[in-house]
């Protein structure tokens, strides 16, 4: 009879604890219920749940509490009071996986992980040194599931001594874990609210800063911008400009615009704005021109606009209005009207000039012909825009023409030639044509403007007179070179008879006649080169003796002056020997003749890559910068009253630059005013003489 009531005494020991066991439990979980209510801090209630558990375990149970970074990646410190700080530093960051301890690997894979013995289960392989320095041998986790079915972190009970979990501790464990997910959602909700709460500040204070911004924007905008409100177009808003678009000293705000602005009646406006009201299309207008009382006198004013009449809605979409955005664009419109004008006058006197005028872009591509070519070609401006102008050149000069005006185009400086245009009944005439650049501030090109102008019958006339000019010469040469042998005769009688006095004279004749030669050599060469006859007789020959035989002719007559000689080493030369000669002495001569005050002239050659390169300083004259490009053309002649005693046809350095020019090399000139010049001319090596 004594053991069954032991038994019976035994259970009901085993009950009463059992039921302060539970009401210990729920009494717990009020506590952190009423926690949460409260609104306390997340990591306070998970310290009270961690306390809760462990006060319920006689068997040394240490509780703790994991949250889940915002990445799903990572295990955070939530709360385990009870377990040492090196432990808890060493876990705060634990990636989770698929054997990474017991909480990360409940929460890698949502499954309860229960760990017996930690120093021989695998999950614990990488970790079991970090539990069990610190006493730590058994580990149960279990992943706390949120009501969207992700981790929210983990729940985990040690032991000191290896277990497995009873019934009991999984109705804790189950009780727990809803306890925690149910604080930490809580928490989430709050601070999401918070963020929500927040948010909505943030935009009301963001529309407010944005709609105060937007005022600032309208007023400071440097248009004419107006807002207007309702169906009868009041103003709710008007600009600084706006304003002095309409006529400062006008009060329009809170005013219907047919009531602040009525001299708008008959010109369209309002009706305008009530159609884009009603349809709640936008409308834009260009260069519209709005009569206006700027003055305020009556006097209405013609003001053109640029403008875009643009609806606004409410919040719910309804039509409440319209943004008017307007430039003046008055200024512009009379200057376009203004250059309308200048161009129909400049079309209307390019029209009637005796001349062909044309334009072209920066490139050189031709857009633009007066009348006059059009009469004279019987082309239009399709056939002959850009490059088309080739179809009426001679073909014999078109590719002289091309290659020079585009060499000026790209270099951006004025262009001049002669050649022969097509007119329309197919004969062929003779124009000078030239081409300037025009720039703008900075000096880019901004298009060429160029002219042709007739000069058949004065290139005819020069050819009467070149004509004239080389049958004279030809005529001249024969009585000329008989006076010359007949003074020289004369001279040799007078000296044989002792009449010094005669044979002096008839010596100052011979050098007389030698000039005239001169002089007639060089209209002969002239009119050779214009005619297409001058030839060269090329050999090969020592260029250092030709330049010493020159020198040495040169200073026979120079008496006042000194050549000096700078040479450098001989050098065979290809060419015509008497025309580079005749090139030499040329500059020889004008140095001497162009510098009266000096005494001395320097002569010198030098190698330079692929050519040789002789040049003749003189320390005279000097010419002008803007002198110095027309040097080398025909007839030129320095002029001004320090240069009349000078005499010549102003053709010896025409024909060098030929001759030069024909060896396929290059003449130049250096010079400053009253500094004297520097003549120079280079011959290529081997030179190829154009036959």
């Amino acid at each position: 009879m004594g053991m069954p009531q032991r038994t019976h005494t035994a259970g009901a020991s085993a009950a009463a604890v059992e039921h302060r066991h539970l009401e210990a439990l729920v009494e717990g979980q009020g506590r952190v219920l009423e926690m949460i209510t409260r609104g306390m801090p997340l990591a306070d209630i998970l310290v009270m749940i961690a306390r809760w558990v462990e006060a319920q375990s006689e068997s040394g149970l240490v509780a703790s509490l994991h949250l889940l970074d915002p990445e799903g990646r990572h295990l955070l410190r939530g709360a385990a009071p009870s377990l040492p700080d090196a432990y808890n530093d060493a876990i705060h960051g634990l990636a989770i996986g698929p054997r990474a301890g017991s909480c990360g690997t409940a929460a890698y894979t949502k499954e309860t992980v229960i760990v017996e013995d930690i120093a021989h289960d695998p999950l614990w392989m990488e970790y079991r040194d970090l539990a069990l320095p610190h006493g730590l041998r058994a580990c149960w986790s279990t992943p706390l599931i949120g009501s969207d079915g992700g981790v929210l972190g983990t729940f985990a009970m040690y032991y000191r001594h290896p277990r497995l979990p009873t019934e009991d501790d999984r109705q804790i464990i189950r009780l727990v874990s809803r306890t925690a997910i149910l604080a930490i959602e809580h928490q989430q909700a709050e601070e999401e609210r918070e963020r929500l709460r927040a948010s909505e500040q943030r935009a009301l204070l963001q529309a407010e800063a944005e709609r105060r911004r937007l005022h600032d924007i309208l007023m400071e905008a440097p248009a004419v911008i107006a807002v207007m409100r309702g169906p009868e177009h009041v103003y709710e808003l008007a600009n600084p400009l706006y304003m002095r678009a309409i006529g400062r000293g006008r009060e329009v705000l809170g005013k219907p615009i047919r009531e602040a602005l009525p001299e708008l009646a008959g010109q369209g406006i309002y009706e305008l704005l009530d159609r884009v009201y009603a349809s709640g299309e936008t409308h834009e207008g260009k260069e519209v021109p709005v009569r206006l009382d700027r003055a305020g006198n009556g006097t209405l004013e013609d003001v053109y606009f640029n403008f875009v009449y643009q609806p606004s809605r409410d919040e719910s979409g309804v039509m409440d209005g319209i943004l008017v955005h307007a430039v003046d664009v008055t200024d512009l419109v009379r200057a376009r009207q203004q250059a309308q004008e200048s161009e129909e006058r400049f079309r209307t006197l390019a029209d009637n000039m005796s001349q062909f005028a044309w334009m072209a872009d920066e490139t050189g591509f031709i857009f633009w012909y007066n009348q006059r070519w059009y009469d004279y070609t019987g082309t239009t401006l399709d056939e002959m825009k850009g490059w088309g102008w080739q179809k009426v050149h001679h073909p014999d000069h078109v590719a002289r023409v091309v290659a020079k005006i585009s060499a000026c185009f790209q270099s951006g400086t004025p262009w001049e030639d002669t050649f022969p245009l097509r007119g329309k009944d197919g004969r062929y005439r003779w124009f000078l044509s030239r081409a300037i650049p025009i720039r703008d501030a900075s000096g880019r090109v901004m298009r060429w403007f160029g002219t042709n102008t007739d000069v058949t019958e004065q290139r005819r006339l020069e050819q009467q007179k070149d004509d004239f000019i080389s049958i004279a010469s030809h005529e001249l040469k024969t009585p000329v070179t008989s006076a010359k042998a007949y003074a020289q005769l004369l001279a040799l009688r007078f000296q044989k008879a002792g009449d010094a006095r005669s044979a002096d004279l008839l010596g100052k004749m011979d050098g007389q006649l030698n000039k005239l030669t001169k002089l007639i050599a060089d209209l002969l060469d002239e009119t050779k080169i214009e005619g297409g006859k001058f030839k060269l007789q090329p050999s090969t020959f020592d260029y250092g003796a030709l330049v010493a035989d020159i020198v040495e002719e040169v200073q026979r007559t120079a008496t006042r002056h000194t050549l000096v000689c700078e040479l450098a080493p001989s050098i065979s030369v290809t060419g015509d020997r008497e025309r580079i000669g005749q090139v030499l002495t040329n500059l020889l001569t004008n140095a001497v003749k162009y510098s009266p005050r000096a005494d001395r002239v320097v002569v010198r050659t030098a190698p330079g890559e692929g050519e040789i390169i002789t040049s003749v300083r003189d320390f005279g004259l000097g010419i002008a910068k803007e002198k110095q490009g027309k040097v080398f053309d025909r007839f030129f002649r320095i002029e001004g009253k320090e240069h009349e005693t000078y005499p010549g046809l102003g053709l010896g350095l025409y024909i060098s630059a030929e001759i030069v020019r024909r060896h396929h090399g290059r003449i130049w000139v250096e010079s400053e005013e009253g500094q004297g010049s520097i003549f120079a001319f280079a011959l290529p090596l081997p030179a190829t003489p154009e036959e």
